[in-house]
Parts: C-alpha cells; sequence; structure tokens
C-alpha cells in the first residue's frame, strides 16, 4: 500500500530469496565488520565474533573490572538500558529464549539487565540466541532512537525504538498493529506475531567516550 509499495514488494522478494539460498545468521558477523570499519582493536577494544553473546560477555567483564579500578580491554560497557541514556555508536542487545522456545531465559532479579548481567558475570552461559543493534540517531524531541542491525529480515534494517520522556529505552515499543512479521516473537493472546521493536532489550553496550 502506498507510493513505496513496489519498492517494498521488492525488498521482501529479497528477503525470501536470500533466505532460501542460505539461513547462516550473519548478525554478529554485520556489527563486527562495522567494528572492523572503526577499527576497534581485537585484543583491546572488541572482541570479534560470529555471536553477540562474545562481546555482550566482554562488556560484563569490563563493567566488573571498572568497579575495581582494573585494565581496560574493551570499548563497550554493559548498562542497564533502563536507567542510560543511549548515544550514537552504543548497541542495543535483546535476547532470543522466549516463551515458546526452546531454553526460555527465565528471570531472576528485578530486572532483566540485572538477572543477565548476573548470570554471566558467574561464567554461566544463561543465553546463546541474541541480536543486538547498533545506535546511529537519538533524536530527543521526538524521542526516539533509531537503530540498524544485519540479518533483520535477511537484510540491513533500520528501526526506530522508542524513548520516554526520561530519554531511556521505553518499555512501549509499538502496538498491536502488524506493521512488520517477527520471527522471533512467538503468537500469543494479545500479542501478535508482527512487531521487531517489541524485543527482550536487556542491555545498552556503552562506548567509553
Amino acid at each position: 500500500m502506498g507510493p513505496e509499495s513496489e519498492d517494498l514488494r521488492e525488498a521482501l522478494q529479497q528477503s525470501v530469496i536470500r533466505s532460501s539460498i542460505s539461513d547462516v545468521a550473519w548478525s554478529a558477523a554485520f556489527v563486527s565488520a562495522v567494528m572492523r570499519a572503526v577499527p576497534l582493536d581485537e585484543k583491546t577494544e572488541f572482541s570479534y565474533d560470529a555471536s553477540h553473546v562474545t562481546y555482550i560477555t566482554s562488556a560484563i567483564e569490563q563493567s566488573l573490572r571498572d568497579l575495581v579500578g582494573g585494565e581496560s580491554t574493551s570499548f563497550y560497557r554493559a548498562c542497564d538500558p533502563g536507567k542510560t541514556k543511549p548515544r550514537i555508536g552504543d548497541l542495543f542487545c535483546y535476547h532470543r529464549h522466549i516463551e515458546g522456545t526452546s531454553h526460555p531465559y527465565a528471570q531472576k532479579g528485578p530486572s532483566l539487565f540485572k538477572s543477565l548481567f548476573r548470570d554471566i558475570a558467574k561464567g554461566e552461559d544463561p543465553i546463546s540466541h541474541s541480536h543486538c543493534d547498533i545506535v546511529v540517531r537519538v533524536d530527543s524531541d521526538s524521542s526516539k532512537v533509531t537503530v540498524i542491525g544485519g540479518n533483520v529480515q535477511n537484510s540491513v534494517t533500520e528501526k526506530v525504538l522508542n524513548l520516554n520522556e526520561r530519554g531511556l529505552l521505553s518499555a512501549a515499543q509499538g502496538n498491536t498493529v502488524c506493521d512488520s512479521y517477527n520471527t522471533d516473537k512467538p503468537t500469543s493472546p494479545g500479542e501478535p506475531n508482527c512487531n521487531l521493536n517489541r524485543q527482550k532489550w536487556f542491555v545498552l553496550l556503552q562506548a567509553a567516550i
């Protein structure tokens, strides 16, 4: 529908073609490729990997070292998205272990961030399926933050997330109108399987600048 309908139809068609050729997840590889273009040093700044969990864990470990005045070996720190304002270059991450999938993650604390932070910091592996998007724009006037991620609908895709009145990631992301198909979110009563913005966002990896 609308003036861009043909372009959108073509984009969806290409997405289906790509997914039929290869089902290898490449979203973490996309983030790593962007960080190599900066570039960030793999020994002292960024843990390049094909899994988001690797550099999420690295950021958590750096946050712990910061508490005791330890050495800095990571460009990112793990921050609570409900308490930290996003900046350009940060990464918003969510986990995909949700109700209706194999190995759903059970929250064990007062917040999803604290729960996962504690488990990962203890050396446990509470999640393996995750996704991170890079913050490319923050608009305080409209209370929006724009993020870009790879392997979203088999493409490099832009999302616009809501911020609350304090400039933090809002718990209200989208509505019940099906504006996009989300394979990560199973259908449940009152919450259609359709909105890419409504995820288990649990950590903001914030650049140490």
